[in-house]
Parts: structure tokens; C-alpha cells; sequence
């Protein structure tokens, strides 16, 4: 999960010298602004849509659209999916006790068959699945 935003992160910078001119445009100051989104889990507020993200990075919307999809081949609402389930897999580990609704909520997926979907789309999985081989995987540990 760390190498994931590295990755994510050296992809902003080394996007801030693109596009200066008139037509796109991601400068530092915007760069700057989603290293910090990304840092300090945004993408976890249940009250933020795409447009909401977008003014805060002072953007539009479809500037961020095609950023998201020059950049990382998807659209915004994908990355923030995956974000908030790497987040939510971290929780689980750190957490195996706290109950996966409220895990959801955490991450910014309220509603508990909602997250249930999302996680599985993303890791393949369920999250009591994943829990339970962390769980699995930490009695091992123990025992060794």
C-alpha cells in the first residue's frame, strides 16, 4: 500500500510542468493541492462529489476527469474507490475487531452493502474475507 502512493505521488510531480500553457494546465500549486488531498485521505469525506474535489484543486470537473484518465487510465471515481479500499484494508489489519460498518463509514462508504460491493470489486473479496485472513494470518504469527 505504501508503494501505491509513492507511485501516486511521484505521478504528480512529475506531472506539475505539464500543460503551463493556456490549454490543460496542472502547475505546482494544483499538484500541491492533491499530494495533500491524497496525504491526508480526502477521498475518505462522505460529503465530497467529483465537482467538490475538482473546485478544491481548482479545477473543473472535466479537467479533472482527464487528468485522472491521462494519468492513471481511469476516472476519478475509480481511483477514489480504490483509495478508500486500501485504506479500509489498512483499517482491517490494524483493527481485525472493529466492525466492518463502521470500518465503511471510516473510509467513506456509509452504506454497509455499498462497501461490501466496492471492497469485493476491488480486492476480490468480501471485507469479513479479508479480516478473516488477516485474523488467520496473525494467529500463525503468534504461534511461531
Amino acid at each position: 500500500m505504501k508503494g501505491f502512493f509513492s507511485r501516486l505521488a511521484i505521478r504528480l510531480r512529475q506531472r506539475a510542468a505539464f500543460g503551463k500553457g493556456a490549454g490543460r494546465r496542472l502547475n505546482e500549486d494544483i499538484v500541491a493541492s492533491m499530494d495533500k488531498w491524497f496525504r491526508e485521505k480526502g477521498y475518505c469525506q462522505t460529503d465530497q462529489n467529483m465537482g467538490d474535489v475538482a473546485e478544491q484543486f481548482g479545477m473543473s470537473k472535466d479537467e479533472l476527469s482527464w487528468y485522472c484518465h491521462s494519468t492513471y487510465g481511469c476516472g476519478f471515481l475509480s481511483i477514489r474507490k480504490e483509495l478508500r479500499i486500501y485504506e479500509a484494508k489498512r483499517l482491517i489489519e490494524e483493527n481485525p475487531n472493529l466492525p466492518l460498518n463502521t470500518i465503511g463509514e471510516m473510509v467513506g462508504i456509509c452504506d454497509k452493502t455499498n462497501f461490501r460491493r466496492q471492497f469485493f470489486e476491488v480486492a476480490g473479496e468480501t471485507p469479513q474475507q479479508w479480516r478473516d485472513r488477516v485474523r488467520q494470518g496473525k494467529s500463525k504469527k503468534k504461534r511461531s
